[in-house]
This record gives C-alpha cells, structure tokens and sequence, in this order.
C-alpha cells in the first residue's frame, strides 16, 4: 500500500511539473539564430514549428514601412523585418520600397530589423505591431558623429544638438565620455536603445556636474521605470532640467557623462546607442525675494535634476 501512495504522489507531482513548463513565457530569443523557444529564431520566413495559418486577405497581413529621417526609405542592403512574440519570431524580407510583410500572425509582437546600413540607427524597443495595429512605421534615424577621443572627463566627445549618438566600449572598465553644451533651454532626456529582446548588454552612465573647468562627480544611473528592460539589459534615461539662465555664451554651462556597459557573454567591443532628446521648455520657478517681491530664480548658477523617474 505505501508503495502505491508514493507512486501515486510521484505521477501527480509530474503533472504539476508538466503544467508550470507549458506556461513558461520565454522572451529572450535572438533575432540571426536558429531553435524557437529556446531564445533564439528559426531560419525560414514564416517562423519555427508554429508556423502561422496562412491566408489570401492582405488586410490580415502584418506590414512593416521604413521611413529614415521622417522621409520614405528605400533599402540598399538585404534588411528583414522580425516579428517577436516571446515564444516565437516571423521575418520577411523589405521590398524595394522598403515594406515587409506577413501573412497569418495573432496576438502582439515586438518588431525589430536583421541590420541598418552603417549610417543609421534605430530604437530596437519602441515599436509593437497588435491585432489592432498591423501595420506599422519604424523609423531610422541617423548618427551623428563627433570629434575627440572622448577618454576623459576633460577629454570628451562635446556636442550640443539633439539626435542619436552612439558609444563602443572595450572592456568592462571602460566608459566614454561626453559633455553636453546645449544652446537652448528645456527639459532635455538622455535614453540607451538597447535591445531588450537580445538581452545581452547592460547599459548604464555616470553623471557629473561643474563646469567645463572641474566636474565632480554625482551619480549613476543604471536603469528606469519608463525604460524597456530586459532580465540583464536594463535601459536608462536620464533627465535634466535647463533653464535659459544656465546657458553660457561662454559654454561654461556643460553637462558631462559617461556611457558604459556590461557584456553578459564578455565579450567586447560591444555598442551603445543613445538618444538626446528635448522633451519641453522649461524655466526657473519663481522665487521670494529677501524683504518681500517675487524674482525669477536667475541667481540659480546650475540646473536642477530630475531624478524621480528612476529606481533608487
């Protein structure tokens, strides 16, 4: 008798087991690999062994249009579109108009791309096709590049506009540096693109205040709320508040902060991608002055920071 209760509890205890497996939601699988389900992608263009149903109504179908820079884009290189639902990953190839398509997908996909020509850049975690939402627009963008070396904190890779930049790391120990000089006031954003569903590089940046005379510095930052995460890549975005008072004709006014990463497999030289974005204007509040009267805060020789927005 007891030999039979053990056995019984064996076969239930196996069942439990069997039923946790099958829920089991696998999100990492790596776009340029081969075994669905165990993160990584088939090689045919439909997807790995659940291949979607087919059929002939184009409206079905789920479309992906490259545009670059806000204008249509024509592909000059073999490109694929993916279309990753956690568990498996479709592709089609972009036509000369730079459209792909699939026929027969259901449910929600994050879409991302085999390659972009050198020249550009795109956020692999900002776009998500739906039943609701078939078709979508993903735009390139492109890269700009700086001068310096960007090998130390006085050192660094200075810019002033907006756009996507982009840092390679060669080791562990590593960071690139650069100083923000911006020419205009707002509320100003800096967010790694790195790709979640690949999950393989951890990006994070150091921050620093002063002057472009001494800097000192503040914090990391190695992740966010708002930012795409991943189970090791954790994305950032930093915030920085700018009023017009803080500008300097003499570019005194800087920012300066460094990006590095880690490599989950060791392996480097590794690449971040990041955007600066202006999100807003932004003054000074005012302030009560000693004996009475309101100002405007322009005694404030540094801007404020934003920090509400990331985990502590």
């Amino acid at each position: 008798m007891l030999k039979r209760i053990i056995a019984l509890l064996l076969v239930v205890l196996t069942l439990f087991s069997m039923i946790a497996c099958m829920g089991e939601y696998h999100f990492g699988i790596t776009p340029g690999s081969k075994n669905p389900g165990n993160g990584e992608t088939p090689d045919d263009s439909q997807g790995g062994d659940d291949a979607p149903t087919l059929n002939d109504d184009p409206t079905d179908d789920f479309v992906v249009t490259l545009m670059a820079d806000g204008a249509p884009y024509s592909p000059r290189m073999e490109m694929y579109a993916y279309w990753n639902n956690g568990s498996s990953i479709h592709k089609a190839k972009f036509d000369e108009n730079g459209v792909a398509r699939v026929d027969g997908l259901d449910g929600d996909y994050r879409v991302s791309l085999s390659e972009v020509p050198n020249e550009y850049t795109y956020d692999p975690n900002g776009s998500v096709a739906t039943n609701d939402e078939r078709s979508i627009v993903l735009n390139l963008y492109t890269l700009n590049h700086l001068a310096g070396s960007g090998t130390g904190l006085y050192d660094c890779y200075t810019f002033q506009k907006t756009g996507v930049y982009r840092a390679t790391i060669d080791g562990p120990d590593d960071g690139i540096y650069f100083q923000y000089a911006p020419d205009g006031m707002g509320e100003y954003s800096i967010e790694s693109w790195v790709d979640v569903t690949e999950d393989r590089v951890n990006p994070y940046i150091d921050i620093y205040y002063g002057s472009s005379q001494w800097k000192a510095y503040e914090r990391t930052v190695d992740r966010s709320e708002r930012a795409p995460c991943g189970s090791y890549t954790l994305n950032f975005i930093h915030t920085v508040k700018i009023a017009a008072e803080n500008i300097s004709a003499a570019g005194q006014a800087v920012y300066t902060f460094v990006i590095k990463a880690e490599s989950k497999d060791e392996k480097y030289p590794i690449t971040v991608t990041f955007a600066v974005k202006r999100n807003g204007d932004f003054e000074l509040p005012e302030t009560v002055r000693p004996g009475g009267g309101h100002g405007t805060g322009k005694v404030m020789a540094a801007p404020t920071y934003d920090f509400s927005h990331f985990n502590k």
